[in-house]
């Protein structure tokens, strides 16, 4: 498809977490096109408190249904910084979300499954790997 014709490019991520597509991926591929353009880089997705704020609201509604605690599964992270950010979103959500990496070698088999009454959750915008996880055995309800 080709550029527009004038003005700037808005790259916003639509991510959850500052994994390594945030940290890496994305600042290559804003350098390549500022090379074109001049590029207006947003935060990910996760990193807006208006995110936050909703998803805390929306699990605060689970819980009330539900009960807690809420397990929230996420994508495996390394590094300080998704530690970090990790940390500041627990605190966001508040003490009845649980949040946890959702690999094999991270979490016991069974662990999203301790979600209350509810179904086991993940955070993620599409569902593209979550078929392989809710096969795991202790997922199926």
């Amino acid at each position: 498809r080709p550029w527009p014709p004038q003005g700037p490019i808005t790259l916003a991520p639509l991510l959850h977490l500052p994994g390594g597509h945030v940290r890496d991926d994305l600042p290559q591929l804003a350098a390549a096109w500022r090379r074109r353009r001049q590029v207006l880089r947003l935060p990910f997705l996760g990193a807006w408190p208006r995110w936050q704020q909703a998803l805390a609201a929306e699990l605060a509604s689970l819980i009330a249904v539900h009960g807690a605690p809420l397990h929230l599964g996420y994508h495996p992270v390394r590094g300080q910084l998704p530690q970090r950010y990790l940390k500041h979103l627990g605190r966001q959500l508040g003490e009845g979300v649980v949040l946890a990496p959702y690999s094999a070698a991270q979490l016991p088999p069974g662990a999203l499954a301790r979600t209350g009454t509810g179904p086991p959750l993940t955070l993620a915008l599409a569902a593209a790997n979550e078929g392989s996880l809710l096969r795991r055995p202790g997922l199926r309800r």
